[in-house]
């Protein structure tokens, strides 16, 4: 999905993390996300705000900000 995100395409992804109790509450399948407008990431659970997130809005493994917060704030990637 990184490709979709460096080409401007829109995605979206569906995160399977581990779901331990499906509602939330053991925070075993947390993203970490970063909307345009966030100033720093903060996690999501996927069982109970997912599983299908905005692509750009993803904080991928290895990266400090999401594709989103870089281009909107114009910091290269």
């Amino acid at each position: 999905m990184r490709h979709a995100a460096r080409r401007g395409v829109p995605a979206q992804v569906s995160l399977d993390p581990w779901m331990g109790c499906g509602v939330g509450t053991c925070l075993g399948c947390v993203v970490w996300m970063q909307a345009a407008d966030d100033p720093r990431p903060h996690y999501r659970c996927a069982c109970t705000e997912g599983p299908v997130f905005d692509a750009r809005e993803v904080v991928w493994a290895g990266e400090e900000t999401s594709a989103a917060r870089r281009d909107a704030v114009g910091t290269p990637a």
